[in-house]
């Protein structure tokens, strides 16, 4: 990642939000090292207030989320729970309501209507190569962009509002 940073210096900005997970001192141990070589990446494991939280996701041009997949979730009371389905969603609302591309492990769950503007990857070497990718291909980011704009013009409230009335009037 380093070399990223490198060619990409003063272009390129890591988030990173929320509590890390896997190899935990491996990651700080690697953010902090980009950090020392002066390269902008981030690191807050503490509560973000909303409008922070949100201003960054308008400021960014995608969204990387989350980085670690289990398949499945350890409750004590549901053994059903899958991330991306059940629990997790967060990262394809965000993508949504701040229409950006996102990009999730492959073993995150992508429903077809997201794909279009949804990359995947399988380990840390693919994302710094999809990421260099995206960073060098304006037409793949302009057309991942695309999608997203018009999927979040899809689902929103105005265009949803028929469905929602007509599922409300077959209840009562």
């Amino acid at each position: 990642m380093e070399d990223v940073f490198e060619r990409y210096d003063g272009d390129l900005t890591l988030d990173f939000v929320g509590r890390l997970t896997g190899d935990y001192e491996t990651a700080l141990e690697q953010i902090e090292l980009l950090q020392n070589q002066g390269h902008d990446v981030r690191y807050r494991e503490e509560w973000i207030p909303y409008d922070e939280f949100a201003a960054g996701l308008r400021a960014a041009d995608i969204i990387v989320n989350p980085l670690h997949v289990r398949r499945t979730i350890s409750h004590p009371f549901r053994s059903d729970m899958w991330t991306g389905r059940t629990n997790g969603t967060g990262p394809i609302f965000d993508a949504l309501r701040y229409a950006r591309p996102l990009v999730v492990p492959e073993l995150f769950p992508v429903d077809e209507r997201f794909a279009s503007f949804t990359e995947t990857y399988n380990n840390v070497d693919h994302l710094t190569g999809l990421l260099v990718n995206l960073l060098e291909n304006d037409s793949r980011r302009m057309e991942l962009q695309a999608a997203v704009e018009q999927a979040a013009a899809d689902v929103s409230i105005k265009k949803q509002r028929p469905r929602f009335e007509s599922v409300i009037d077959d209840l009562v």
